[in-house]
């Protein structure tokens, strides 16, 4: 999670809609929306879900260097 956290302003627009969508497949209890956007609440999703944002966002990180 702490990689998640830390890297996450990195990532443009488009990645993080991808994981609003991976987090709703788990449900959409564990999203919060404000007007300045969303939050996510990563300690409550199932570790799977967590695994997989983490595996999405490290290709796409990859991708980038």
């Amino acid at each position: 999670m702490n990689f998640i956290l830390s890297e996450s302003p990195n990532l443009d627009y488009e990645d993080r809609i991808e994981i609003l969508i991976i987090v709703k497949q788990y449900g959409t209890e564990n999203i919060i929306e404000r007007k300045d956007g969303s939050r996510i609440r990563l300690n409550k999703l199932p570790e799977e879900a967590v695994i997989q944002i983490y595996n999405f966002m490290k290709r796409r990180l990859e991708a980038v260097d």
